[in-house]
């Protein structure tokens, strides 16, 4: 959640989504596939709403930005 408060900071959008992984070493392998469809099924959750944020703000920024 810190991240957050730092990409706000610095001006940088955040998605609603988090994808916590609360042990790394064995959630992935080497080659970084996930080790439970738990983590599969969330991660596939959080990237789907990640590329509609970018394809959302991409869309606005060619806009021009509201100041």
């Amino acid at each position: 959640m810190q991240l957050r408060a730092l990409l706000a900071e610095a001006g940088m959008p955040s998605i609603p989504s988090i994808q916590p992984i609360p042990s790394i070493q064995t959630a992935l392998t080497k080659d970084g596939v996930a080790l439970t469809a738990e983590l599969a099924g969330g991660a596939r959750k959080f990237f789907d709403e990640f590329e509609w944020y970018m394809r959302a703000y991409k869309a606005e920024r060619a806009k021009g930005v509201p100041y």
